[in-house]
């Protein structure tokens, strides 16, 4: 799954953008892979949040309250302790890589830890490997929602974020988004590329 949608996103960029920038996990995946034979690699991974659709939503309603520019992502992620009644509705491009559908993160009002919710483009035979890996890698106790929509195909998944290996209160939002598509990335290689 991943190696055809990546090497897409590879050819993509460097036809449109002469070079593309990726992750570690990704340059790692599409070297082992060998795709990046001739592709031209871009260092400067900003461009990546460049392209980040970013909405300002109020909880109760889903309406939009305001679009934000990619400076937005250098608040800290303690900005939404701040904005309560609000989540932030977020999608780009390179979520397609490893299927995620839209990305929206908020802070849990009972429990005030950080959730991430999104939906999930990966077949339902997937179940029980994405729940031995959530259950194995994430720490703590608030954990995962897994939930298999079959009027459109997704997984509405909702993880919480506290839980996830390299958080810390102190990360900005962009930090925040990049844990949660390396974690992911991690776990739909785990469990959809066979070794």
């Amino acid at each position: 799954m991943i190696k055809g949608k990546l090497s897409d996103f590879i050819k993509k960029k460097n036809e449109e953008e002469g070079g593309v920038a990726l992750f570690n996990i990704e340059q790692e995946f599409a070297s082992t892979h060998g795709l990046l034979e001739g592709e031209i690699l871009n260092e400067d991974i900003r461009s990546r949040f460049e392209e980040v659709v970013i909405e300002r939503c109020i909880k109760e309603s889903d309406e939009t309250v305001k679009m934000e520019s990619a400076s937005f992502l250098e608040n800290p992620l303690s900005f939404l302790k701040s904005h309560k009644d609000e989540f932030l509705f977020l999608d780009a491009e390179w979520f397609g890589t490893i299927g995620i559908d839209g990305l929206s993160i908020e802070i849990d009002d009972v429990f005030g830890h950080y959730e991430a919710m999104f939906g999930l483009k990966l077949q339902k035979k997937f179940r029980s490997e994405m729940d031995i890996y959530l259950e194995h890698t994430l720490q703590g106790d608030k954990g995962y929602n897994l939930l298999f929509n079959g009027d459109d195909g997704l997984w509405d998944v909702n993880i919480a974020i506290n839980d996830i290996p390299s958080f810390s209160e102190d990360l900005t939002l962009k930090d925040v988004i990049m844990i949660i598509y390396v974690y992911l990335f991690g776990m739909i290689e785990k469990v959809t590329e066979k070794k």
